[in-house]
This record gives C-alpha cells, structure tokens and sequence, in this order.
C-alpha cells in the first residue's frame, strides 16, 4: 500500500519527536508541547481548508491555535507533529488530529473495545466542535489512529529492548515456576 510507504519514511523521526515530547526536559529556549489531556483537541477544518484553517483549531481558552508550518513548504509531517498534531497523511496533510484526542481515544478503546472511531468521530463532532458528522471525519481519525498506535508500538518495542525483553523465550525464563506445579492428588481448580 503506497500510503503506508509513504508514512514508513517518516515514521522513524516521528517517534524521536514523540519520545522527545514525552521524556525529554526542555533545554534552552526550546519548548515542547503539553501532552496532558485538554477538552478541546480536534483539528477539523472545511472540506476546502485555506491555509490558515487547515492548521487552525481551538484551544482551551476560546482562541485558535496555528501549528508551526515548514519554512520551506515540505511536505515533512514532523512540524504539525512537533506541536502535538499527526497529520491524515505523510504528504501534504490537509487536516491533523491532536496526539491528545488519538491518545484519549486509545485510552478508551482499551477499556471498551467496541467503541468504535465513528462513535468516537460524532462525540467529537458534537462535543467540541459543534458541527455535523461527515464519514470522512470517521476515515481521518482511524488513519490518524493507526499512525499513533505505530508510533506507540515502535515506542512500546524499544523499552522492551532496552529492558532485554525482546528474546524469543523471554516469557519462559521469567515465568514464575511455582505457579505451573502441579500435585499428584491435587483437585482440579475452575481456571488451571
């Protein structure tokens, strides 16, 4: 799939700004956004977005925000991505969702699995940003979503390297040995 080439170049300095906003201090002038959870964080700009409204959303205060565009007009999607933003693609993005509203979303897809990114899309849509629901707005949050769950994947996939969990038999060397005995005469418990 071209669109997933396309995300695969620019997926490794994705997450080098991603775990530099999580963990890294701000040195200098240089300050990263806040991840912490805001109420209103969806990017959703008109079906013709101008240059302004395609990187315009609405912050806590009631004023507009503007991403920081690349100074040479590129289509490198690490600027949005650096103020908090994944684009609905690699390549000339015309609306971004806040890594914010991708991470609450994953929060609640992990404790309600059937709650669905169109579910998610129409909250969204009537809650925040008061308009109708477009399919559309259903598309660009899962693809949005799934370039997030990538990023936390690769995320994910290095600490478990850094902590020597990656082997191929790392579940059997630290499983817990008493657990798996088991006594000649011992009666058969409901979940063994």
């Amino acid at each position: 799939m071209a669109e997933f080439h396309n995300w695969s170049l620019v997926l490794p300095e994705m997450v080098e700004v991603y775990l530099q906003q999580l963990y890294a201090t701000p040195q200098g002038d240089t300050e990263l956004p806040d991840l912490s959870p805001r109420t209103t964080e969806l990017l959703l700009p008109t079906d013709t977005p101008s240059p302004a409204s395609a990187n315009a959303t609405p912050s806590d205060s009631g004023s507009t925000a503007y991403p920081p565009s690349p100074a040479n007009g590129s289509a490198v999607p690490s600027s949005p991505f650096k103020a908090g933003y994944i684009g609905v693609s690699p390549i000339n993005p015309s609306l971004a969702i806040s890594i914010k509203t991708l991470e609450l979303y994953r929060q609640l897809h992990l404790r309600k699995v059937s709650f669905s990114a169109e579910a998610f899309a129409k909250v969204l849509c009537d809650y925040y940003m008061q308009i109708p629901y477009n399919r559309r707005y259903r598309q660009v949050l899962a693809d949005a979503f799934d370039v997030y769950l990538q990023i936390v994947w690769i995320v994910d996939k290095r600490i478990q390297t850094a902590l020597s969990r990656n082997g191929e038999n790392w579940h059997v060397l630290n499983a817990c040995p008493p657990c798996k005995y088991k006594l000649n005469e011992e009666l058969s418990l409901v979940f063994s």
